[in-house]
């Protein structure tokens, strides 16, 4: 039945620029697990260290569970008390279900690390040099990765949830979208193959392809080198997702001056790939014709990025190149111009715990003059040139772009200017993050036709209410793929 877009959208389509879209939610025999990670959520201001929540949903086998308790423990070399299961809402994560959440606690004892190879791959010891059983940041991907390896059945919970994530994409208006972490030693790419072979695709997707701290520099290189893949489909694999450093409540963030409270390690944060590493692997990887994407974090963790992008600027893929810093979330005064110069996109991530009333969480870590200096600098970086992109991080933040929008606009003296400056984030901006500005990102004669249809005019309606924005029509090449 004919329906009219309003003319407010009409010349825009929401675009996501960073999606975690389908290891969001895995079945194993009918049940359904949250996440497939560790959160490395670890308090180190109390007595004792836990490991960071595994979430839950409810129903989840206890086969999974002692499978998973089994391997943490193997690879942590330390026995791990599980502790109890408690239901309630996730904390800063926007999930609106109700989830438990399954605790490992290690020992109440002052931790310190082991020494390794990898800072990222650390493990607490108690003070006797006992293993606890606590894995830091990276390391707790070892679990995972020997849990979720390859099997038929895998890979068909894989594409069940793939498809599952496309249509919460489809609900929100997210036509575009870039999955910011595609473990491929998982069997993800085998997910989109399919969906895509079959004609399931309902989100264009930009895949970011998984650094793992982890493996040989010079094996991976080669190995990630060869995935790349760009036919103008609905699935193209063109982005290299790479780990700077970890998170400033975690203290693993890469800080350019120290903590000021304990750390879980150095007393300026810890890097997955050091300042070398990351140098050569953005060196090599954009003259292999990708993108990176780059978390950054800490004051440090930027700048280590910015400086291995303004090393391989005039060399092979470099000119170019649309490589992107996300989440930017402590940035020093003297970096700010830098991504203008640098031509480098600022991808930021306004959940509910970044709002402005939050900050003072930052303060016990890097003390209030670096707090208010440094951190969440959106409208300084706006106001620089950079070109500035809005995302979700989900699922650790909300999914809804209109959300994001009205975050982004409700800032104080950080906040963007106007609407339009919030709703080119998520559409044109991110469009030509993802080399899509020809095909996407407004509605244009020759381009696609994936269009939106929503129930306000955001133009017209007080800042406050755009987050209640409803979608009610989803259009992907001129197709329906959601309707409310």
């Amino acid at each position: 039945m004919p329906f009219r877009v309003r003319e407010h959208i009409a010349n825009r389509h929401l675009e996501q620029a960073r999606v975690a879209s389908h290891d969001a939610r895995l079945r194993f025999d009918g049940d359904v697990l949250a996440r497939e990670r560790l959160d490395q959520q670890i308090e180190a201001q109390r007595l004792g260290v836990h490991l960071g929540q595994i979430r839950i949903e409810a129903g989840v086998g206890e086969h999974l569970l002692q499978h998973v308790r089994r391997l943490v423990c193997q690879l942590g070399d330390g026995p791990l008390d599980a502790a109890r299961f408690d239901g309630g809402h996730e904390p800063g994560h926007g999930r609106s279900q109700l989830v438990d959440r399954m605790r490992f606690r290690a020992y109440p004892s002052r931790p310190r690390l082991a020494q390794r190879s990898h800072p990222h791959h650390e493990r607490l010891r108690a003070a006797d040099g006992t293993p606890n059983g606590v894995l830091v940041d990276a390391a707790g991907e070892w679990p995972w990765d020997h849990a979720l390896a390859p099997s038929p059945e895998l890979d068909a919970i894989n594409h069940r949830a793939l498809l599952d994530g496309m249509a919460h994409d489809n609900e929100y208006g997210i036509t575009s979208a870039s999955d910011a972490r595609v473990y491929w030693g998982r069997g993800y790419l085998d997910a989109y193959r399919r969906a895509e072979e079959r004609g399931e695709m309902t989100v264009r997707m930009v895949l970011g392809l998984w650094a793992y701290p982890s493996k040989n520099d010079d094996t991976q290189i080669a190995t990630l080198a060869r995935m790349r893949r760009d036919d103008g489909g609905m699935v193209r694999q063109t982005q290299i997702k790479i780990y700077a450093d970890g998170l400033t409540q975690n203290t693993t963030a890469a800080l350019l001056e120290p903590y000021r409270s304990k750390t879980l390690g150095a007393a300026r944060g810890l890097d997955y790939f050091d300042a070398p590493r990351l140098a050569r692997c953005v060196r090599e990887l954009q003259a292999a014709g990708f993108d990176m994407h780059i978390h950054t974090i800490g004051d440090r963790g930027v700048r280590q990025a910015l400086d291995a992008i303004e090393a391989a600027r005039a060399l092979p893929g470099g000119a170019g190149a649309r490589h992107r810093l996300t989440h930017v979330e402590l940035v020093h005064p003297g970096d700010v111009p830098r991504f203008r110069t640098l031509g480098v996109f600022a991808d930021v991530q306004l959940a509910e715990e970044n709002d402005p009333e939050h900050l003072h969480e930052l303060e016990p870590f890097i003390g209030a003059e670096r707090m208010n200096e440094r951190a969440w600098r959106v409208r300084d970086l706006y106001a620089s040139g950079a070109t500035v992109t809005l995302s979700s991080d989900y699922d650790v933040g909300d999914l809804n772009p209109f959300a994001g929008m009205q975050r982004a606009l409700t800032r104080g003296a950080q906040s963007l200017p106007n609407i339009d400056a919030a709703l080119r984030a998520y559409t044109v901006n991110a469009a030509r993050l993802m080399r899509s500005e020809t095909r996407t990102g407004s509605l244009e004669v020759g381009k696609r036709a994936d269009m939106i249809v929503v129930d306000r005019d955001i133009y017209a309606i007080p800042v406050e209410r755009i987050a209640g924005t409803r979608v009610l029509r989803t259009m992907v090449d001129g197709r329906e793929v959601y309707v409310r």
